[in-house]
């Protein structure tokens, strides 16, 4: 397990770039989100899924199954 780690100011970019919300935004450490990103065998991005709105069990399989072709 890998840890990014400084200060709020260094890592609010790195949030944005990759759609992370924050605890610190929710002001619930209970409550952040990253993005589920889905990519094929050759690297290419296939899908997005979002903790809270199209992340679910279903979605995922069919887009994994989508992605393996």
């Amino acid at each position: 397990l890998h840890y990014l780690i400084g200060s709020e100011h260094e890592l609010r970019p790195v949030w944005e770039e990759f759609e992370v919300l924050p605890a610190l935004d929710t002001g619930d450490a209970d409550v952040h989100s990253v993005p589920v990103r889905i990519f094929d065998a050759s690297g290419e991005w296939v899908a997005t899924l979002h903790p809270g709105a199209d992340l679910s069990p279903d979605n995922l399989a069919h887009d994994l199954r989508l992605a393996l072709g």
